[in-house]
C-alpha cells in the first residue's frame, strides 16, 4: 500500500435531520491499532460546529436559490416547493420487481444511471421525486462554500491526497436499495471524482455498522464481559436500526431493523392533531384554507414546524412550545400532549394519510389539490390505503409498534443465544423519554445508557469507516482478484460434473415424456404409433420442454446441490487461504462455504445467520443458473429428438412387425387384416424392398390389443437410450460454443453473494 495521508468524510442524509463529519488518518503511521483526528464541521443555515441541520429544503420566491430549516421557519411564505421527508426505500417506490429483474438492475446500475427504456421502474413520479430530491439537498450541501474550504484546507494542510466519503444506508436496504442509492450519489457533486480540488471516492455503508465503528472508537465495549452484548438502537426519523456487537468476538453479531418505523411518524400525529384544533375554530379554519390556497408548500412548512417544536420540547425544560408556521394560527403543545398521541393514537392510519397526501407538494393554480388535501386531513377523505406494513400495524399506536418490534427483535436474538448486558441509544428520537423507557421495559435488567451526542454518532461512525477499510484493504483486493479470475476458473472446472447430472436429469425428462404416451398407446387413449410420436414431439415443444425442466425437483435440487457441495466448497477452499494470511486461522473451512443454504455460518465463535437478503439472492441465483442452463439445451434437445424420432420409428416397427410375426396363426391374420395378404406373402418370401411400405402401415394401423399388451415399454424406452441422448446434451453444454456464456453468467450472479457474505470476514479483519 502506498502510505499517505487520507481525508475521509462521514456523510449522514437522514430524514429527519442531516450532518456531514471528517477526519485526517495518516496512512503511514498506522499498524495494528490507529487513531483519527475529526474535525467539526459548519452546516450550511448554522453556525454551530458539530450540529446537525434538519433534513428540508426548498426554493426562495425571490430569486429561486436553494433555502434551507431556518429561513423556511422565518419566512415560509417567502419559500415555494418545500420538501422534506423525502429519505424513502427505493424498493417502495419503484414497484413490484422479480427476482431476476432485481439482479438485472443491480448490474445495470453498476454501469451507471441507466436510460428510460433500460430501466423504466427508476422513472416512474415517486423514484424521480426521491432522486431530484437527494441529488438537490446533496449538491447544495456539498456546493457550500464553508464545508468545501473547511475540508479542502485541512486536508490540504495535512497533505492528504485524496478524500474518501462513505454515505449512510439504514440496515434493512436490500443489494438493489443500495445499488440505486449508489448510482444516486455517483450523479452529484461529491460523485464526480473529485471534490474541493482532490481525488475523491464515494462508497455506500450500513448505519449500522457506523454505529458499531462508533462505539467501538469509543472503547465503550471494553466494559462487555466475555458472553455477554452490547445492543446500539438508532432511532432516527425514518428508520430504526439495531446493532449488537460483542468484545469477546469484536464483530457484529446482529444486524436488524424496520424501515417504517421511525420518529416521522410522531411528526404526523402532532400535524394531524393541530388541524384537528384549528378544524374546531370556523375562523381559524378559514385562515389556514386561505393561506395554504395561497401556497401549497406552506402544509410542507407546518409539518416541519411540528416537527421543529418536537425537537424543542425535549430539548428544553420548559417541555412547552407554540406551533407557528406562517400566519396559520399558533397552537401550543406540551410533552404531555405529544406523549398522549404516541400512546393512544393509531399511527397507520394517520401515516397512511399523510403519507400519501404530503407525497409532492401540490403546484397546481385551480386549487384542486388544495382542495383534496383538506379534505383529506379533515376527515372527508379516507386517504390512500395502507400497505402491507401499515396493515400489520393495524390499530395500534406509535409506542405500541415500537414495543412490538422491540419484543420481535429480542426473541430473534435470544434464539441466537445473544445476551444483551448494555443498550446504547441513539439518534434523534431517542431524546423522547418515552423511548428509552419502552426500551428498559423490553429489555428488563440491561443497563440503557443514552448518547450524549445522538446527532453526530452514524457520521462520525461514517467517516471511520474509511479508516477501518484500510486495515481490511488488501483482504478486499485478494477478494476481488479471486471473484474475477478464480471464480470463473472454479466454475469452469466443477461445471462437468454438473453437466453429466443434468444430462441424466434431461434424458429421464425425455424418456417419462415417451414413456407416458407410449402407455397411452398401449391403453388404446392414442390409436395409431404415428400419433403416439406427434404426441412425444408435442411434449418436446421449447416452451413445455423448459417448463418441465425450470420446474423439475430434480433438475433443481442438481443445481442446488452444485453450488453446495462443488462451487461453494472449492470458493470456501480459497477463501481459506485468503484468511489464513490474515490471520483468521481459526476460522473453519465449512464456515466459509457461503453458499450453504441450512444455518448461517460462524465467525469468532459468532453464530451469523445468512439473512433473507442472501437467501433469496441464492434462490433468484438457483433460477439464473437453471434458466441458463435450460435455454443452452432446450433447442439442442429439439433439434436432437426431432432428428431421432424419424430413426427411432424404423426401428419400432420392425420391433412390431417382428412380434406380430411371433404370434401364432393370429400373428397371420393381423398381418392380412392390416397390410394385406399380398404384402404378407412379400415380407415372409423375404424381399426386403416391400418392408419399408409394411413399416408405414404398421406405424398408421389402429393395432389390436394382443399387440399392445405384448409391446413393452422398456422396448421403446431402450430405442432413445441407444442414441444416448444425455451424452449429446453435455457435449453441447460443454461445447466451446456455450461454455463460456454459461461460466460468465453464473460467475456474475455469484459474485455479489460472495462479497456480501465476505463483510462478516472483513468485520473481523478490521477489529483485529
Amino acid at each position: 500500500m502506498t502510505e499517505h495521508v487520507k481525508a475521509f468524510a462521514g456523510y449522514d442524509l437522514g430524514d429527519g435531520e442531516s450532518i456531514i463529519d471528517f477526519a485526517i488518518l495518516d496512512t503511514k503511521k498506522m499498524k495494528h491499532e490507529f487513531s483519527v483526528d475529526f474535525s467539526s464541521l459548519t452546516m450550511p443555515d448554522n453556525n454551530d460546529p458539530g450540529k446537525a441541520i434538519p433534513t428540508v429544503f426548498g426554493r426562495s420566491k425571490r430569486d429561486g436559490k436553494i433555502v434551507f430549516a431556518s429561513e423556511i421557519a422565518d419566512d415560509p411564505e417567502g419559500v415555494q416547493d418545500i420538501f422534506m421527508n423525502f429519505k424513502r426505500r427505493p424498493s417502495d417506490i419503484m414497484g413490484s420487481i422479480t427476482p431476476e429483474r432485481r439482479i438485472k438492475l443491480i448490474n445495470i446500475l453498476a454501469a451507471g444511471w441507466p436510460s428510460r427504456n433500460d430501466a423504466p421502474e427508476l422513472y416512474t413520479d415517486g423514484m424521480q421525486k426521491f432522486t431530484s430530491c437527494v441529488e438537490t439537498f446533496t449538491n447544495a450541501l456539498f456546493s457550500d462554500d464553508k464545508i468545501k474550504l473547511t475540508i479542502s484546507g485541512q486536508a490540504k494542510s495535512s497533505g492528504c491526497q485524496e478524500i474518501v466519503i462513505s454515505v449512510g444506508h439504514p440496515t434493512k436496504w436490500d443489494d438493489l436499495d443500495i445499488a440505486v442509492y449508489n448510482a444516486v450519489f455517483r450523479r452529484t457533486a461529491i460523485g464526480s471524482g473529485n471534490f474541493a480540488g482532490m481525488k475523491a471516492s464515494i462508497t455506500m455503508e450500513a448505519e449500522s455498522r457506523a454505529a458499531f465503528l462508533y462505539l467501538k472508537n469509543k472503547n465503550n465495549m471494553k466494559v462487555i464481559q466475555r458472553g455477554e452484548s452490547v445492543l446500539i438502537i438508532d432511532t432516527g426519523s425514518s428508520t430504526i436500526d439495531l446493532t449488537a456487537v460483542s468484545a469477546d468476538s469484536r464483530n457484529t453479531q446482529y444486524n436488524s431493523g424496520n424501515n417504517y418505523l421511525g420518529a416521522r411518524g410522531i411528526d404526523f400525529l402532532i400535524m394531524d392533531w393541530y388541524l384537528g384544533k384549528i378544524n374546531e375554530d370556523a375562523e381559524d379554519r378559514k385562515i389556514y384554507e386561505e393561506t395554504v390556497s395561497s401556497n401549497p408548500s406552506i402544509n410542507q412548512a407546518l409539518l416541519f414546524a411540528c416537527r421543529s417544536a418536537k425537537e424543542y420540547i425535549y430539548s428544553h425544560a420548559s417541555g412547552k412550545k407554540k406551533i407557528e408556521c406562517a400566519d396559520l394560527p399558533s397552537v401550543r403543545i406540551s410533552n404531555d400532549d405529544i406523549r398522549r398521541l404516541a400512546e393512544e393514537k393509531p399511527l397507520a392510519a394517520v401515516l397512511s394519510k399523510y403519507l400519501a397526501v404530503l407525497e409532492s407538494p401540490a403546484r397546481n393554480t385551480n386549487g384542486n389539490g388544495v382542495v383534496n388535501f383538506i379534505r383529506k386531513v379533515f376527515g372527508q377523505d379516507k386517504g390512500a390505503a395502507p400497505n402491507a406494513e401499515m396493515s400489520r400495524m393495524g390499530n395500534k399506536s406509535w409506542t405500541a409498534v415500537l414495543r412490538e418490534f422491540l419484543s420481535q427483535e429480542k426473541a430473534e436474538m435470544s434464539r441466537a443465544g445473544i445476551k444483551v448486558a448494555r443498550i446504547i441509544m441513539t439518534g434523534s428520537a431517542s431524546k423522547m423519554p418515552f423511548v428509552e423507557e419502552i426500551i428498559t421495559e423490553v429489555f428488563k435488567g440491561a443497563e440503557v445508557i443514552p448518547d450524549v451526542d445522538p446527532s453526530r454518532s452514524i457520521s462520525m461512525g461514517l467517516a471511520l469507516s474509511g479508516p477501518f477499510d484500510e486495515k481490511s484493504k488488501y483482504f478486499r483486493i485478494e477478494l476481488e482478484e479471486l471473484i474475477s479470475k478464480e471464480l470463473p476458473e472454479i466454475v469452469k472446472k466443477d461445471l462437468p460434473p454438473l453437466a453429466d447430472k443434468i444430462s441424466n436429469i434431461i434424458e429421464n425428462v425425455v424418456l417419462d415424456i415417451v414413456g407416458t404416451r407410449f402407455r397411452q398407446w398401449k391403453s388404446g387413449n392414442i390409436t395409431t404409433m404415428n400419433r403416439m410420436i406427434d404426441r412425444i414431439k408435442g411434449d418436446l415443444s421449447e416452451k413445455e420442454l423448459n417448463e418441465k425442466l425450470t420446474g423439475n425437483s430434480a433438475y433443481n435440487s442438481a443445481v442446488k446441490e452444485w453450488l453446495t457441495d462443488s462451487v461453494g466448497r472449492d470458493i470456501a477452499v480459497k477463501l481459506k487461504e485468503i484468511c489464513n494470511r490474515y490471520g483468521l486461522s481459526d476460522i473453519k473451512l465449512e464456515d466459509l462455504n457461503f453458499l450453504k443454504f441450512s444455518g448461517g455460518i460462524s465467525i469468532g465463535g459468532i453464530k451469523i445467520e445468512p439473512g433473507k437478503e442472501i437467501i433469496n439472492a441464492i434462490s433468484a441465483v438457483l433460477g439464473v443458473i437453471g434458466g441458463i442452463i435450460a435455454a443452452v439445451v432446450v433447442p439442442f434437445i429439439l433439434g436432437v429428438i426431432i432428428g431421432l424420432i424419424s430413426l427411432i420409428s424404423v426401428e419400432v416397427a420392425a420391433a412390431l412387425l417382428l412380434l406380430i410375426q411371433a404370434i401364432p396363426v393370429a400373428g397371420q391374420m393381423i398381418l392380412i387384416g392390416v397390410i394385406g395378404i399380398a404384402a404378407y406373402h412379400l415380407i415372409t418370401e423375404g424381399v426386403a424392398g416391400a418392408k419399408e411400405a409394411v413399416y408405414s402401415k404398421l406405424m398408421s394401423a389402429d393395432l389390436p390389443m394382443i399387440v399392445r399388451n405384448r409391446f413393452s415399454e422398456d422396448t421403446i424406452r431402450e430405442k432413445f437410450r441407444e442414441k444416448d441422448i444425455s451424452g449429446q446434451v453435455k457435449k453441447e453444454i460443454l461445447s466451446p460454443a456455450n461454455i463460456g456464456n454459461i461460466v460468465s453468467s453464473i460467475s456474475m450472479n455469484l459474485s455479489g453473494i460472495i462479497r456480501k457474505r465476505a463483510d462478516d470476514i472483513r468485520y473481523v479483519i478490521e477489529s483485529k
